[in-house]
């Protein structure tokens, strides 16, 4: 049987051996996540004069200001319903950093304002679509990297100071030596009611190392640490506004006519429709309508009726004449003839409609009545 003793003599060894192990512990630990070097990130919008405003476009190429991109933008280069069309741009270099993890996948947030800086009526309320455009010159690589839309979230209701829409962006299978342009598609949208002033901002927020190595999952995601990157939308009571409007007035003769006509039954009359797209009351210049309706009149008590307009162009090149120009008006008239038996008030209602853009439009429309007042005499007495 083991003494006392001996028992004791053995206690300094364990000891010494936990020791040890709690000294390699400390001098070996676990490794973490160091922050990802060697990416180089960018943001700006694509210069506006550079592409169609209705589909969205641009390119990086060599990024010169002014020419190819912009860093702030103004409100009399857009009107309501155009596209923004903002870019990222990635730029890995050779180092182990980079080599270490490729392919590997960056998502990123942005933030888009949901009201203006000053007075409410424009925000950049919807990301139309995320793109990687391999024309654009600034991308070198293999061009296998894949950009995708994977959130879109309105924080808070729109038109109200503070909300913002939130987009998150992942590329994936980034590698080294490469350089991806991500280009995102923002509407302008408005509330054609009211006019803007102030501005706007498209915010780079964050980028995340979220997969290395192609799908190894990197738990918590890595933070890039490049710094909040902004693009400001500025001068927004010069953003051009639809402003549908319809003048209907009724008469015997030529057009225009008045708001309310009395005439016999059997008398045909005319009904004159005018429809407008001018600037608004807050001073606001005008933009184009597109895909403007033909009249629809309601008929009042009588059968309801549909009316050509002329004056119509093509703003969006579609070959359609059925777009109404910034400043411009159109017309249609429509002959009727009515024969009640009896004193009749004929109010009736016309609508016409349009849209703001060709991609996701916001409808516009525009009613307006005229009064005819239709007089059916007293029948003769019949003499016995």
């Amino acid at each position: 049987m083991r003494s006392v003793f001996q028992a004791w003599k053995v206690i300094p060894s364990i000891f010494a051996l936990v020791l040890s192990t709690l000294t390699l512990t400390v001098m070996n630990p676990i490794a973490v996540s160091a922050q990802v070097k060697g990416l180089t990130l960018d943001f700006a919008a694509a210069e506006p004069t550079s592409y169609n405003h209705l589909v969205g476009g641009g390119r990086w190429n060599s990024g010169i200001v002014n020419t190819d991109i912009a860093r702030s933008l103004a409100g009399d280069q857009f009107k309501c319903g155009d596209i923004v069309s903002y870019l990222s741009r990635f730029e890995m270099d050779n180092s182990n950093s980079i080599t270490d993890i490729q392919p590997f996948t960056i998502s990123s947030e942005f933030n888009f304002d949901l009201d203006t800086t000053g007075q409410s009526g424009a925000i950049l309320g919807d990301v139309l679509a995320v793109t990687i455009d391999s024309s654009d010159s600034a991308q070198i690589g293999n061009g296998n990297s894949i950009a995708t839309l994977t959130s879109e979230v309105a924080n808070g209701p729109l038109f109200t100071k503070g909300s913002v829409l939130s987009a998150v962006v992942e590329v994936s299978n980034l590698e080294a030596n490469e350089v991806v342009v991500v280009r995102m598609d923002v509407k302008i949208i408005c509330d054609p009611k009211l006019s803007p002033t102030g501005g706007l901002q498209a915010i780079f927020k964050d980028a995340k190392l979220t997969f290395k190595n192609g799908s190894t999952p990197v738990s918590p995601a890595e933070s890039i640490n490049q710094g909040v990157k902004t693009v400001p939308l500025k001068e927004l009571n010069n953003l051009a506004i639809p402003q549908l409007s319809l003048v209907k007035t009724v008469t015997t003769g030529a057009c225009p006519g008045v708001k309310s006509l009395t005439v016999l039954q059997n008398t045909e009359v005319r009904y004159c429709y005018a429809v407008q797209n001018t600037a608004n009351a807050g001073g606001n210049p005008a933009a184009p309508i597109y895909n403007i309706s033909e009249i629809s009149d309601d008929g009042g008590i009588f059968a309801e009726f549909n009316v050509a307009l002329t004056g119509l162009s093509d703003e969006d090149g579609d070959g359609q004449l059925d777009d109404l120009a910034a400043g411009a008006t159109a017309n249609g008239e429509a002959a009727k003839t009515y024969n009640p038996t009896v004193d009749t008030t004929l109010l009736n209602t016309a609508t016409v409609k349009g849209y703001d853009s060709i991609i996701n439009p916001l409808e516009l429309n525009a009613t307006d009545s005229a009064t005819l007042i239709i007089d059916v005499p007293d029948a003769a007495p019949i003499n016995l």
